[in-house]
C-alpha cells in the first residue's frame, strides 16, 4: 500500500511539473520565438520580437552578395540587387505561430523557416546589371539616335559588340538571394554579343527620324494654340530593332507630352459657401463657387497625333472639357441677421436690398428664407432710390421703357419676374448681364437687376403689400 501511495505521488508529482513548464513555455513563448525558428537559414529561437527585429535589421544593412562573373569577383548589396526586405512583415511571420495558446504549444515541437518578405525592383536590377557588365569590359552597345546640341535633328551613335550579363542568371541571383539575403556565392554566365540595332538600322533610322518630326502638331484649347517645337517631337522617336520602320513613335513620350499639355489647360474648380438659416433650409449664395473644366479627349488626340505623324501630315485638334462643378461649405445665418436694417414682425416677409454689398434678401420675420443674392444696382447717375417702401405691382414679362441719364431714350423687351416697389423702381431678371454683385459706372437705369433664377424666386414668393428696405 505504501509502495503504491508513492507511485501515485511521484505521478502527480510529475504531472504537476510538467504543467507548470507547459504553463511557463506557454508565458515564455508569447513574447519569444518558438523553438527551431530560423529566418533565412539564421535561427532565432528563443529570441524576443525586439532582439530578431533587430539582429535582422543589421544582417539587412551590412549585407554582402559574392558574385562570379567568369575570372572577376564583384560585391553587391540587396539594394543593387533591387531588393528590399520588409522588416516588421518579416518579423511577424516568424512569431505567426505565438498568437494563440494552441499554435504556441504545438509548434515547440516543430521547426519553422521563414523566407524574408521582400520586394522585388526589376529596374533597378537592370542598371545594376548594366553597371556590373561596365567593371567586367566593354557593355553591347546598340547603335542610337542622339539629339544634336544645336536641336536641329539627330546624329548617329554607332553600335559596337562586347559583353553583356545573361539577364536569366541575374534574375535568379535576385530570387535566389531574396531568400537567403546572400548567405553563399551567385555566378552569372558573361557572354560576348552582337547588337540588336547595328549603325546600318540606325542610319535607316535617321531619315526617317526627320521625316516624322517634320510636320506641324497644333492643339488649341479654345483660346490659346499650343504647337509642338522641334525639341518636343524629337522625343517623341525612338529606335526599332524590328520590322520596316527602324524609327517608330514613342507611344509613352507622346502620350506624355499631351497629358501634360491637357493637364496645363485644366481650370481647377473653387469651392462656394451657401447660405443655411435656422430652419436648415439653403437660402442663397454667400459665396459663388466657380465652375473647372478637364480635358476629357486626350486620348483621342495622341491617336490621331500618331495617325497624323505616321502618315507624313500635320495635326490640328483640339482639347474637349468636362465641367466640374464646385462644391459647396455651408455656413449658418442666424436668425436676426437683419435686425439693424428693420424690426419685422414674426412671420412678416420683407425684402432687403443691400446697395453697400449689392445683394437682394427676403426674409420671413427674423429668420432670412432666400439669398444673399448678388444683384447690379442703378448706374451713379441713375442710383437706386433708399428707405421703406412696399410691393404694390408684379409682371411676369415687360417691356421697360425710359430716359438715359443723357436725355436719350431707351426701350428692353420682355423684361422678365418684374416686382415694382417704388414708382419705376422694380427688382427684375436681367439675361443680358454676365454677372452680379457688383455697382458703378455700367449699372442700371436705378432697378435692381437680379439673375433671372433669383428674380423669379421673388416674384412667387412676394406679395402686394411685401415691405422692401433700401440701404446702404
Amino acid at each position: 500500500m505504501k509502495k503504491l501511495s508513492l507511485k501515485v505521488w511521484t505521478l502527480l508529482g510529475l504531472c504537476g511539473l510538467l504543467c507548470a513548464g507547459l504553463v511557463f513555455s506557454g508565458w515564455f513563448y508569447s513574447a519569444h520565438a518558438l523553438p527551431r525558428t530560423s529566418i533565412a537559414g539564421q535561427s532565432f529561437s528563443s529570441s524576443s520580437r525586439a532582439q530578431v527585429n533587430d539582429a535582422l535589421k543589421q544582417r539587412v544593412e551590412s549585407a554582402q552578395v559574392t558574385l562570379q562573373l567568369g575570372d572577376t569577383t564583384q560585391q553587391a548589396t540587396l539594394e543593387d540587387l533591387g531588393i528590399t526586405v520588409d522588416i516588421p512583415a518579416t518579423v511577424d511571420a516568424a512569431f505567426s505561430e505565438n498568437s494563440g495558446l494552441l499554435s504556441r504549444f504545438l509548434g515547440i515541437f516543430r521547426s519553422r523557416s521563414i523566407s524574408p518578405v521582400v520586394q522585388l525592383d526589376n529596374s533597378q536590377l537592370s542598371r545594376f546589371g548594366v553597371s556590373l557588365a561596365q567593371r567586367v569590359g566593354t557593355p553591347v552597345s546598340d547603335a542610337a539616335l542622339s539629339p544634336k546640341e544645336d536641336g536641329s535633328g539627330f546624329t548617329v551613335v554607332p553600335s559596337h559588340e562586347g559583353i553583356a550579363l545573361n539577364t536569366a542568371d541575374l534574375a535568379k541571383v535576385q530570387q535566389d538571394v531574396a531568400q537567403d539575403l546572400g548567405a553563399s556565392p551567385r555566378a552569372i554566365n558573361v557572354e560576348v554579343q552582337e547588337p540588336k540595332i547595328n549603325t546600318q538600322r540606325a542610319e535607316e533610322a535617321l531619315t526617317q527620324a526627320q521625316s516624322l518630326i517634320a510636320p506641324s502638331v497644333t492643339i488649341t484649347d479654345g483660346i490659346d494654340d499650343f504647337t509642338a517645337s522641334k525639341a518636343d517631337k524629337m522625343k517623341w522617336v525612338k529606335m526599332s530593332a524590328e520590322g520596316d520602320r527602324a524609327a517608330v513613335l514613342d507611344s509613352d513620350a507622346l502620350s506624355t507630352w499631351v497629358n501634360d499639355l491637357a493637364k496645363s489647360t485644366n481650370v481647377e474648380s473653387e469651392k462656394g459657401i451657401q447660405g443655411v438659416n435656422s430652419r436648415g433650409d439653403v437660402v442663397g449664395v454667400l459665396k459663388a463657387g466657380t465652375v473647372g473644366y478637364r480635358a476629357n479627349n486626350t486620348q483621342s488626340v495622341i491617336s490621331g497625333i500618331e495617325d497624323a505623324l505616321n502618315n507624313g501630315k500635320s495635326y490640328s485638334g483640339d482639347f474637349d472639357y468636362d465641367k466640374i462643378q464646385p462644391e459647396y461649405d455651408r455656413q449658418d445665418i442666424p436668425d436676426g441677421y437683419g435686425d439693424d436694417v428693420y424690426q419685422a414682425s414674426a412671420g412678416e416677409k420683407w425684402i432687403d436690398i443691400d446697395l453697400s454689398k449689392n445683394t437682394v434678401s427676403a426674409y420671413e420675420g427674423r429668420t432670412i428664407v432666400h439669398g444673399p443674392t448678388p444683384m447690379v444696382p442703378g448706374a451713379p447717375n441713375t442710383p437706386t432710390v433708399t428707405g421703406k417702401f412696399h410691393v404694390y405691382l408684379q409682371y411676369a414679362s415687360q417691356t421697360m421703357e425710359g430716359e438715359n441719364a443723357d436725355g436719350t431714350n431707351y426701350r428692353t423687351e420682355g423684361v422678365p419676374w418684374v416686382t415694382y416697389f417704388y414708382a419705376g423702381y422694380a427688382l427684375h431678371g436681367a439675361p443680358w448681364r454676365s454677372s452680379f454683385g457688383w455697382s458703378g459706372y455700367g449699372g442700371s437705369h436705378g432697378c435692381v437687376n437680379m439673375p433671372v433664377d433669383g428674380a423669379h424666386w421673388i416674384y412667387d414668393w412676394a406679395d402686394n403689400g411685401t415691405v422692401v428696405i433700401s440701404h446702404y
